[in-house]
């Protein structure tokens, strides 16, 4: 049995049910950005011009920024991984649908 913690926001925060099935590209391109500014911020710690630095404790923070947005993006490529076949099968439906095929194509979307 797994022993599941709660003690920081990616434990509880999931994709909605309501999100539809896919990849949320617009969500994935977000958090990627929000974790290269972390990482952009950071490596300005490391450039060897021996300008002031950050306290060890803001370091450790921004880090543990990242590793959030790496947790809620595991997440979200979780839910694309689970749930694109559903949209591929929904797609190409509306596409036989359009091409006026009248029958449904073999385990098609219902």
């Amino acid at each position: 049995m797994t022993c599941r913690t709660y003690s920081t926001p990616e434990d509880v925060l999931r994709v909605p049910g309501d999100v539809p099935p896919g990849y949320p590209i617009d969500a994935i391109d977000c958090a990627l950005s929000r974790a290269d500014a972390v990482v952009v911020l950071l490596s300005g710690q490391f450039d060897g011009t021996g300008a002031e630095r950050l306290a060890d404790h803001i370091v450790s923070n921004a880090l543990w920024a990242v590793r959030g947005e790496l947790a809620m993006l595991r997440q979200l490529f979780e839910h694309g991984h689970q749930t694109e076949a559903q949209r591929v099968a929904e797609d190409l439906d509306k596409a036989l649908a359009a091409a006026g095929k009248t029958a449904q194509r073999k385990g098609g979307a219902q």
